[in-house]
């Protein structure tokens, strides 16, 4: 078990040190005070994975073709 530093959890997430409480304050990520806040590297994957969002599926309508666009011509 690995627990992270906030300054580590920041680095990983890309945000805040502010951004990164709010999250353990809310409950959104777990973490666990001790002297300070630190989290556990288990934890800080289970939020990436819960807060993963996919791409939708591309849209593809069967009845046209792809629409070919060419730039380099000048009508």
């Amino acid at each position: 078990m690995k627990l992270l530093l906030p300054r580590e959890v920041c680095e990983i997430l890309r945000c805040s040190k502010s951004t990164l409480y709010s999250l353990l304050e809310s409950g959104k990520l777990v973490g666990h005070r001790c002297p300070g806040w630190r989290v556990k590297e288990a934890d800080l994957l289970a939020y990436l994975e819960r807060t993963r969002q996919e791409p939708p599926p591309a849209e593809h309508d069967a009845r046209r073709p792809p629409r070919v666009r060419l730039r380099h011509l000048k009508l």
